[in-house]
């Protein structure tokens, strides 16, 4: 590949960064949370909301206290999502100096995730289409938000699952739950993709579960081990509490409290529908399957976020064809002027 399409790719990451760097006046609200005061309007309304941000700053305060984390602070994200926005924290107690650490994080993921998604279309020839990582909508939460770790997790442990790699792939899917819990339904999906791939040893199968069990399971023991119980579920029981929420699907369609049971099984479809319906036989299967597991995720949640297209932007890179590619383009750029405009 030519250097200059990589040079394209980094733009935006210095972008980010530099624009980060460039304005550090900040303020600090009554609640100890801060909020950063963007000197200019590009800053303000284009690159940084200050929504999320300041937020990860708080979750990470166990670090400069010395606390134990799910027990003396409360704690809403998971052990490795925890652990990935707390990295700054080690260096700085600086909320601007700790944005700008966020923010590089942030595209070093970006750019790992665009390595894997062009190794990925370099075998089917459609290595272009990952400039679609140049949407603004896209950019925009990638370097907001977290979640671009979780969607280089998923890319990745798909990447090494198509070549065979099965172990790092369900390790890192592993990694992936535990950082945001919808990759959970990838896992039949794989199982399937495996069982119709190949004939496996029964010794196989356990290995493969511990290499996928373990980046959970060790975590959760020390939190319980530190927090204790209502340490370990405090994160769940958040989440769970949580109504349905405006510019959700289920709010647009007003669904009654009866039929939310309904939603919720709708939700996980995509880890159902392979027992059901066409056999998981190639690749092609395979992505479609998996897009459609984090899409019906999304859609059919109680919770809907603009910055859940940091998950599935990848996989639809690698499904849709032809002119459908500019249906994702449009819906980025709605995605990100809706979101200024019901938002913010």
């Amino acid at each position: 590949m030519k250097n200059f399409k990589w040079i394209i790719l980094v733009l935006p990451v210095l972008f980010f960064i530099g624009t980060s760097f460039a304005s550090h006046s900040y303020v600090f609200t009554s609640v100890g949370v801060v909020t950063d005061e963007p000197s200019t309007i590009l800053e303000k309304k284009i690159v940084f909301d200050n929504m999320d941000v300041p937020v990860y700053f708080a979750r990470s305060s166990w670090v400069a206290a010395r606390a134990i984390p799910y027990g003396h602070i409360f704690e809403e994200y998971p052990q490795w999502a925890l652990s990935y926005i707390s990295i700054p924290r080690l260096f700085t107690a600086d909320y601007l100096v700790y944005r700008d650490f966020f923010v590089l994080m942030n595209g070093v993921c970006y750019l790992l995730l665009a390595l894997f998604l062009f190794l990925i279309l370099k075998k089917s020839g459609n290595v272009n289409r990952f400039f679609l990582l140049l949407l603004p909508s896209f950019l925009f939460f990638t370097f907001n938000r977290f979640d671009i770790f979780v969607a280089l997790l998923i890319v990745a442990s798909y990447y090494f699952l198509l070549n065979k790699k099965d172990y790092v792939s369900f390790s890192l899917l592993g990694f992936a739950v535990l950082t945001k819990w919808f990759p959970l339904i990838f896992l039949p999906i794989y199982f399937i993709y495996l069982f119709n791939r190949e004939k496996i040893r029964p010794a196989k199968w356990i290995y493969l579960s511990l290499s996928f069990l373990l980046p959970i399971v060790l975590p959760l023991l020390v939190t319980l081990l530190t927090a204790g119980f209502a340490g370990l579920v405090q994160p769940y029981v958040f989440h769970f509490s949580r109504l349905v929420e405006p510019y959700s699907t289920l709010s647009f369609l007003s669904v009654s409290q009866l039929l939310l049971p309904f939603f919720f099984y709708l939700q996980l479809a995509g880890a159902i529908l392979p027992f059901f319906w066409v056999k998981i036989s190639n690749q092609k299967i395979l992505i479609l399957y998996l897009t459609l597991g984090v899409l019906f995720f999304v859609f059919f949640g109680r919770i809907y976020s603009p910055q859940f297209i940091v998950w599935f932007l990848p996989f639809l890179l690698l499904v849709l064809i032809g002119r459908e590619l500019w249906l994702l383009v449009i819906y980025d750029i709605v995605n990100y002027i809706t979101y200024y405009w019901s938002y913010l």
